[in-house]
């Protein structure tokens, strides 16, 4: 993967890295360093995108990592929405999958799940790397924790929406170096 600033040595944390990947605008340095990890995630999963065009969507996945794809012409948000089971349907769902922003601006672009679902991969990593610090990263942990897992199961269902034919290994990959995150 090509970055935009390289360091010789390793990167010492998880907020270090994304950091280092995007730089720049004022806003990616509101909240604390896990909402920057994860609105900097987006940025860099952005930035990805509007370089190699030839491919929708691009995840950054931390150490020099980001998976591509391109997801089938037609699938829309609301289309998964309406596949998620009812007790399926938690506090995810509604931001994500139902919300107004989200049908209005991201309807047409499914990735976008994959795009939180890596934001919040990361932003869980930075908090589980902070919770020794105080007691409010490790409670950041148990949500950002807990929205990751909301949104994998989500996301494990937009398969069932797939065209016949459709090459899936770019998303299997992406689906499988998630569950084995370890988070």
């Amino acid at each position: 993967m090509e970055t935009w600033y390289k360091i010789r040595e390793p990167y010492d944390t998880v907020y270090d890295d994304v950091k280092l990947h995007l730089f720049g605008p004022d806003w990616y340095k509101s909240g604390d360093k896990v909402h920057q990890t994860h609105e900097r995630t987006h940025g860099i999963n952005a930035r990805l995108r509007d370089k190699h065009k030839v491919w929708d969507c691009w995840y950054y996945v931390l150490n020099d990592t980001a998976f591509c794809l391109n997801m089938p012409d037609g699938l829309r948000i609301r289309d998964i929405a309406r596949k998620v089971p009812r007790e399926m349907r938690k506090s995810m769902y509604d931001t994500y999958l139902t919300s107004r922003s989200v049908l209005n601006y991201w309807d047409d672009e499914p990735g976008y799940l994959l795009d939180e679902l890596t934001a919040y991969h990361n932003g869980t990593l930075c908090a589980r790397e902070l919770f020794t610090e105080n007691d409010d990263a490790e409670n950041r942990y148990k949500y950002s924790k807990r929205f990751f897992y909301e949104l994998l199961e989500i996301c494990e269902i937009i398969p069932q929406l797939f065209p016949e034919g459709y090459d899936r290994s770019h998303f299997d990959g992406i689906m499988e170096f998630m569950r084995a995150a370890a988070l």
